[in-house]
Parts: C-alpha cells; sequence; structure tokens
C-alpha cells in the first residue's frame, strides 16, 4: 500500500542528500589553493608539532610549506586540537613526497566535512521539531549556500565549523532528554570546548536550563581538561605557552582587522585592561538572571543568542567568524519557531560585506597561488586614499552589526513581528519629493565644498554655517519638533557633502586624497582629512538612517532629565517646607 509520509521521507532524504553533495563540492573547489593568515598558523604548526616542538612557541618559515613571508608568527590561540591534527596531516604529506597543495586540501577537511554534516544536523533538527520536510530542506539550505559560510570553512579554513558541529549534536542529544543522550550531550560540549574555547560559554547556560550538574557541567569541564591534558603529557609539552595563550585570548586581545568594540581602537589602548574583562561579569550577571528557565530546547536556543551577542559586543575585538555562532542559533531558532529568517539573511549580508571590506575583496585568500595577492593587499591596505575609505567601510558596517544585533536580541525576546530594523529603513527609501530634494541639496553642497574649499581659511567652516541657517529659516516648519528634525537631518547630511568635498578637492588639487593634510586647527587640536573623513562619513550615513531613532533617544535623554529636574525640585521644596514648619 503506498504510504505518503514514507514518500515525504524519502523525498526529503534524497533532497537533503543533494544539498550536502552540492554544498560539499563547492567547498572542496576553494580548498586547496585560498588560505588566510591564520590557516598560515595552522600550516606551521603542523611542522612543529611534527618535528617534536610544543605548539605553543613562535613559529618560523617553512619554506616547502609556507605561503605567506613572514619570518616568525605567533602560533594557535586555541587548545592543541588544531596542532595535533595538523602534526598529523604534515606526517602523511611527508611520507607520501605530496606537495603543499595536498597539505592544504587535507587540513581543511575537518572544517570542510564539519561544515556540510552541520546541514545534516540542522535537517535533522528542524524535522523532529516541525515534522515537515520542507522547513527542514530550507533550514539546511539556508547553511550549505551561505557564502560567508562557505568562506570560512573552505576558503578562510577556520575550526569554528567543527565547534559549531559538535555544539549543534549536544543539542541534538539535548533535544532527545534521556540519560544517555545527557550523558553524550556533555561529552560532545566537552569535545567542542576541547577544539575552541568559545563553547565553554554555552555550559552554564545548558546546566541551568536542564539543572543536570552531572551531565551538563562536570561531564563536559572533566571531558575538556582530559582531551587537553593528554597531549601535553604524553609529549612532555610545557604549559607556560598554554597558559599565557588562553589568558591573552581572554583578556588581552585586541586587534584593529576585527570587528572591534569600537571602530577607533587606538583610542583604547590606556583601557585595554579595564575593558577587556567585561565580557565576564556581563555573561555571569545574565547566567544568574537565567537560573530559573524551563526545560525547553527553543528556550535554550533562545538564549544562547543572547549569550552569544553579549559576549561578542562585549569582548574589545571579535573576529568576524565568531559571528557564525549567531547565525546558528537563529536558524536554530527559525527551525523551532518559524521567526527571524530575515535576521538571517540581513546579518549574514553585512557579515559578508564586512568580510569582503576587511580582508580587502577577498583577494588576500588568494595568497597560496600567488605572493602578488598578499602584496597587494598590504599596499592597498596602507595607501591612502583605501586605507581611509577601508577603515571607513568597516566603521559602518560594524555599526549595522550591532545594531542588528541588538534588534535581533529585542527580537527573540519579545512577540515582535516584521522585518529587522535595516530592512524596514531601506523600504522606507522612496523616490519621494522629500528624498530628491535632500539628495539634490547633498549634490550641491558636495560640488559647492569641493570648488571653495581652501586649507588658509576659514571659508569651509562658514559655508556649513551659512547653508544651515538659510535652508533652515527659509523652511516653514509647523513645531518645533519638526524644525529639529529638518536641522538634524541637514547636519547629517552636511557630514556626508563634506567628507565627499575633501578626497575629490584634494584630486583636483593634484594632492593625493586623503593622505593626511592638516585641514584646521581648533583650540590647537589640528583636524587632517583622514580623521574628518573617518568621522563624519560614518557619523552622516548612520545617522540619516536612523534619523527617527536618534530623536527618540534624544526625546528620552529629555524627559529623563526634565523628570530629573522635577524630583530635586519636590526633594527641595520638600526640605524648605519641613524647615518653615520646624
Amino acid at each position: 500500500m503506498y504510504n505518503v509520509s514514507d514518500s515525504n521521507s524519502s523525498y526529503g532524504d534524497n533532497t537533503i542528500r543533494k544539498i550536502i553533495i552540492v554544498g560539499l563540492i563547492i567547498r572542496e573547489l576553494f580548498s586547496f589553493w585560498t588560505g588566510h593568515y591564520d590557516f598560515e598558523v595552522f600550516v606551521r604548526v603542523g611542522y612543529y608539532v611534527a618535528s617534536g616542538n610544543n605548539p605553543y612557541s613562535y613559529l618560523r618559515y617553512v619554506k616547502s610549506i609556507s605561503f605567506l613571508p613572514y619570518d616568525v608568527m605567533t602560533s594557535i590561540g586555541y587548545p592543541p586540537f588544531i596542532a595535533l591534527f595538523a602534526a598529523f596531516v604534515y606526517l602523511v604529506i611527508d611520507r607520501l613526497s605530496l606537495n603543499r597543495f595536498f597539505y592544504y586540501f587535507l587540513l581543511k577537511q575537518p572544517m570542510i566535512l564539519s561544515d556540510v554534516a552541520v546541514c545534516f544536523l540542522l535537517y535533522k533538527l528542524a524535522k523532529e521539531k516541525e515534522k515537515t520536510n520542507e522547513k527542514a530542506i530550507e533550514v539546511a539550505k539556508y547553511w550549505a549556500f551561505n557564502p560567508f559560510i562557505i568562506i570560512i570553512s573552505s576558503i578562510w579554513g577556520m575550526i569554528d565549523p567543527l565547534v559549531i558541529f559538535f555544539l549543534l549534536l549536544s543539542y541534538y542529544c539535548f533535544l532527545q532528554n534521556t540519560r544517555t543522550y545527557n550523558l553524550l550531550a556533555g561529552i560532545f560540549i566537552g569535545i567542542s570546548v576541547f577544539i575552541k574555547q568559545i563553547s565553554l560559554i554555552y555550559i552554564p547556560l545548558m546546566f541551568i536550563v536542564r539543572k543536570k550538574p552531572l551531565e551538563y557541567f562536570f561531564i563536559p569541564l572533566f571531558t575538556t581538561a582530559i582531551l587537553i591534558m593528554l597531549p601535553f603529557s604524553i609529549f612532555n609539552w610545557t604549559y607556560e605557552g598554554f597558559y599565557l595563550c588562553m589568558w591573552h585570548q581572554a583578556f588581552e586581545k585586541v586587534s584593529s582587522s576585527e570587528i572591534v568594540l569600537l571602530p577607533f581602537p587606538e583610542f583604547l589602548m590606556p583601557f585595554t585592561r579595564l575593558l577587556s574583562i567585561i565580557w565576564l561579569p556581563s555573561l555571569v550577571f545574565l547566567y544568574l538572571f537565567s537560573f530559573k528557565l524551563r526545560d525547553d530546547l527553543t528556550v535554550l536556543i533562545r538564549h544562547s543568542i543572547l549569550v552569544t551577542i553579549i559576549f561578542l559586543l562585549t569582548r574589545i575585538s571579535v573576529s568576524e567568524q565568531l559571528f557564525e555562532y549567531v547565525l546558528i542559533f537563529l536558524l536554530l531558532y527559525y527551525a523551532t519557531t518559524s521567526r527571524g529568517i530575515n535576521f538571517y539573511k540581513v546579518l549574514s549580508s553585512i557579515l559578508f560585506a564586512y568580510l569582503a571590506s576587511n580582508n580587502t575583496l577577498l583577494i588576500r585568500f588568494l595568497s597560496p597561488l600567488t605572493i602578488d595577492a598578499h602584496s597587494w593587499d598590504l599596499y592597498v591596505n596602507n595607501t591612502p586614499p583605501f586605507d581611509v575609505i577601508r577603515f571607513t567601510i568597516k566603521s559602518i558596517l560594524f555599526i549595522l552589526v550591532l545594531t542588528t544585533c541588538l534588534d535581533l536580541t529585542f527580537y527573540c525576546f519579545s512577540k515582535k513581528k516584521g522585518d529587522p530594523l535595516i530592512i524596514t529603513k531601506l523600504k522606507a527609501i522612496k523616490p519621494n519629493k522629500t528624498i530628491i530634494i535632500f539628495s539634490g541639496y547633498l549634490a550641491v553642497l558636495s560640488a559647492l565644498y569641493t570648488l571653495l574649499l581652501n586649507y588658509d581659511s576659514l571659508i569651509f567652516v562658514a559655508l556649513i554655517l551659512l547653508t544651515f541657517l538659510v535652508v533652515v529659516l527659509f523652511r516653514r516648519t509647523n513645531t518645533f519638533r519638526e524644525f529639529l528634525i529638518v536641522f538634524i537631518r541637514l547636519l547629517f547630511i552636511n557630514f556626508v557633502a563634506t567628507s565627499i568635498a575633501i578626497p575629490l578637492y584634494e584630486a583636483i588639487a593634484g594632492l593625493t586624497p586623503l593622505c593626511g593634510c592638516d585641514i584646521i586647527t581648533i583650540h590647537g587640536v589640528t583636524l587632517d582629512d583622514r580623521t574628518i573623513f573617518k568621522v563624519l562619513l560614518p557619523m552622516g550615513f548612520i545617522g540619516l538612517l536612523f534619523l527617527d531613532e536618534i530623536l527618540l533617544i534624544m526625546r528620552s535623554i529629555a524627559e529623563y532629565i526634565s523628570l530629573f529636574k522635577v524630583k530635586i525640585y519636590n526633594s527641595l521644596f520638600e526640605r524648605s517646607s519641613r524647615s518653615d514648619l520646624c
């Protein structure tokens, strides 16, 4: 007898098989000829560990396998799994006398295979929760064919897909909720921590939700400790380098090449020690706040999103690939609640754009093919005006990542429906009369500033002030709020116009655009063209995009100040009345 459910199951299994095969082929095609600075570290550490050295030491250039020209590099920032695996692969390559491209290919296999295995686990989890093939297949596709995900595993060669695989396996076992599966869940998350220590932040959360200290606290920590100590005991490595590495990753890491807490990391350097520990009390507070969570997979997933976002946004700097953890939990959230898929799309797009700008059009990933790719990348990243433009784009994208993550947090913990804030803002941009007027105003201002900008006078500043006065005074506004909106919008347009005008003026004058020329001195502080461009363009762009939210914040602040003044006045009045009575 023909069974419809069996037919649907067969269709789903065949489809997921095709998705996995196509996803695997795409990743393998990029695997052997691409790489990144971090992958060069893996390449070198394999050689040194295979030669009997401690992985937590400096790594020198190895002629036969290195693709980046640095004489010395610092080593891995993780527990020793990747060092042991890289050493094993190097020994195989050395024994078979294969070239370095086979080494790169084999070294990326755990990342690639685990990445496609995550697709299958997503399919299984979604199918068990929703009981439909369509949703499960959709979720698997979103992971398998996401360009950002593909780059991290097969082009960059980072180990995060392997970490996510064991983390997801642990969540799958959590869903089954039997004694055996609970034990396995603890073991799998312990293995995940052994590969990369970021999974530590999910152990307290799983324990809080399931309330089983043996399976979800002691077993994960015991598994991690045993797996880390074993190679140190077997190979007689010292722990000093490992301790320093873990401490640096947890509390001292700051890099301008990553997504940073603020887009100006040089200003943060005096406060690095203080800022580097913010994530720890933030997570502790969240765990304490979440101690009464009910035992449910959806609750665990929702709070995993919150834990991940808080961890990432309270770090001084984080690598792009760590946002994969937000994306995987977002897909799980969609699989279990049918909510949040637009956030996944938006965040994936912004992260891809950030990755492309931070890695300069992805050219540096071609370094294993030719050293010219690395040289071009260094040249562009350190040569005006490209370096400043790249920095400014990264700053804007950072703010978009931040706002999307905050928007996502409120979305997950409310009954809010609809699109992410950024999509809402972009949809609101229509070619109406107001948009045309302000766009024309921007174009005219940019041209005017370009023609009249002069470093030896204050005509530049005078023009800005004059433009404000003329446009605002002659525009009819019925209320002060309308006046304020127009004024602030003009302010942000002037920021953008100024940023456009400066490099155009310098190019017309025969100068190198954004080369560091001084423009104006205010109270002994000299502002150059690079500083003004890096500050004003992001401020103008983000200000125009989120004008309504900025006005709402300003109004809220004004209301709080007014309320505070009233309280102070009432308090003083009561004291005065009491003194009069006495």
